[in-house]
């Protein structure tokens, strides 16, 4: 996530700053011809947009889409309780890790993840996360909130 955040993932966009020849200029995880930018690959993208989507329906929490860091500071400006804050910032991390992890093995070993394998890898992360917390006085506060994500 600190990667993301500080703008440091190797996309095409960062390579080609770095002077780095890139030969490819299309969205391996879209196939649009756009250039890969932070940005799009959390926002802009169709296929990060389907795993947001669902993601957001899942733990029925509007975010407005916007790059991490910013996403990160709504989170953190809403009147939730501490534990739902958390929830919701590690499902935003988590998301950002599998749509990067799925664009790199598409890149580099040729095989597609589909968007719904990985919504089921990060609502599976998160709802170990809650188990693993559950019985905390900040998990106790917000219990109706993770006992309908987890049931």
């Amino acid at each position: 996530m600190w990667l993301t955040t500080q703008k440091r993932l190797l996309t095409k966009e960062r390579l080609i700053h770095m002077n780095i020849q890139v030969e490819i200029i299309v969205c391996y995880l879209c196939q649009e011809a756009v250039l890969e930018t932070n940005k799009h690959l959390s926002v802009d993208c169709e296929y990060a947009t389907r795993v947001r989507t669902t993601l957001l329906s899942w733990t029925n929490t509007p975010i407005p889409t916007a790059d991490l860091s910013t996403t990160l500071e709504m989170i953190k400006k809403k009147h939730w309780k501490k534990f739902k804050k958390e929830v919701i910032a590690a499902r935003w991390e988590a998301m950002i890790y599998h749509i990067w992890k799925a664009r790199n093995w598409k890149q580099f070993k040729g095989i597609s993840i589909q968007y719904v394998d990985i919504v089921g890898n990060v609502i599976c992360e998160i709802e170990v996360r809650i188990e693993m917390y559950k019985n905390t006085k900040r998990a106790l506060r917000c219990r109706s909130f993770w006992h309908k994500l987890c049931n």
